[in-house]
């Protein structure tokens, strides 16, 4: 543990989106600074901190979860360009108020302003910055973004042109986002990032009995996510028509974005959330818990430079997935071992529905799940890199 403290800072995001990664990364800070300073909306501190405070005391850390303290941060603006140009302003000044001892842990990079004035505030202040990089680091694959040109325009050219700080730092949830970084940015700009693999963690509830497959009158799968046209619609639309025939059911948990009914009173398709709202985080676990796999729909060129949240429902609740074979999900099958079947083509969805009853190849992917969540914990995540920066000048 270092006496250094460490800001950690969301003033963006409310709610429950993204609360895993946020949650997860308060508690590994903890356990290696003397002191985390948590900037959140109300909403979302409330939430973060029982959860964490329940993860912690659980996993016998009660003293590091007592090193952190909770600031409340409202900020009421429905427009997303006010929304990102407040953002911006409380950023700065809290950096403005910290000392160069200080470490700045922000959990977005999405804002376009923030970004530009929290790099110069680090050059000017010397403040020593991380900024969490999620998905607005597709931008870099994406030659054009027509619902907010402004927000791609100032994103791209922040993250290819922009002269960064010398204490600036980008984290990234995997080592592959790395690998595909060297392919698209200079080597100069890579050695800003830093990787860890995504930390998960989950209530002492979650270990379930999972049932002999192969002898199940129906085979549930789950489909969580939010889906889109962009995010894997004509895949789920081939894994419905793949599933005549066959005793697998699909059970619609997500929110599905579809200019048509793309379900159409199919017997083989039950819908668990009819008003397609987000659901709450208790809801959401039910429905899960009564699967037997989840399916993400995501296109292969999905996650070249961001993480699916949503696969770490698969190692939490034990629930093996199934997916159209990407970067990400490749990645954690190789490190980690199988737990769940990927393909690469529409036309291999028959053998895959087929082979949803091999009740041995089944049991194998849930005792992997049960391996990979001990290792994703909070606790054990590896955040040494970030020590590594305290000491940089």
């Amino acid at each position: 543990m270092v006496k250094e403290r460490v800001f950690f800072i969301n003033n963006k995001l409310k709610g429950n989106t993204h609360e895993i990664i946020d949650a997860s990364l308060i508690m590994a800070l903890a356990n290696l600074f003397g002191r985390v300073e948590i900037y959140l909306s109300h909403s979302r501190r409330v939430l973060l901190e029982e959860m964490c405070s329940s993860f912690m005391k659980q996993n016998d850390q009660g003293k590091s979860f007592e090193k952190c303290v909770w600031r409340e941060i409202n900020i009421d603006v429905k427009s997303d360009f006010f929304l990102d140009l407040y953002v911006a302003l409380v950023d700065a000044w809290l950096l403005i108020k910290g000392s160069k001892r200080d470490i700045f842990m922000f959990s977005y990079g999405n804002s376009r302003f923030s970004l530009y004035l929290v790099n110069f505030l680090s050059k000017l202040l010397k403040r020593k910055v991380i900024i969490c990089a999620h998905n607005e680091l597709d931008v870099l694959v994406k030659e054009k973004y027509p619902l907010n040109p402004n927000w791609y325009y100032l994103i791209n050219r922040f993250y290819r042109k922009t002269q960064w700080s010398k204490n600036l730092r980008f984290l990234v949830l995997g080592d592959f986002i790395i690998d595909n970084l060297r392919k698209t940015l200079s080597a100069d700009r890579v050695r800003h990032f830093f990787s860890v693999d995504h930390p998960y963690f989950q209530t002492q509830d979650d270990e379930q009995e999972n049932p002999n497959i192969g002898n199940l009158e129906r085979i549930r799968v789950g489909l969580v996510g939010t889906v889109a046209p962009n995010k894997g619609l004509d895949n789920l639309k081939s894994f419905v028509a793949s599933l005549e025939n066959s005793n697998v059911e699909l059970r619609v948990i997500s929110r599905v974005l579809s200019p048509e009914d793309i379900f159409s009173n199919n017997a083989h398709v039950k819908i668990m959330n009819p008003d397609g709202l987000f659901l709450s985080r208790e809801k959401y676990d039910e429905l899960i818990s009564d699967v037997d796999y989840l399916f993400f729909p995501y296109p292969n060129d999905r996650f070249c430079f961001s993480v699916s949240g949503s696969i770490f429902e698969s190692i939490a609740k034990r629930k093996p997935f199934i997916a159209f074979r990407n970067d990400h999900f490749s990645y954690l099958l190789n490190k980690y071992g199988e737990f769940g079947i990927v393909i690469n083509e529409k036309d291999q969805l028959n053998s895959l529905i087929c082979s949803l009853s091999d009740t041995k190849r089944y049991m194998k992917m849930v005792h992997n799940c049960s391996d990979i969540a001990k290792k994703l914990s909070p606790i054990k995540c590896d955040l040494s890199r970030v020590l590594d920066f305290c000491g940089d000048n």
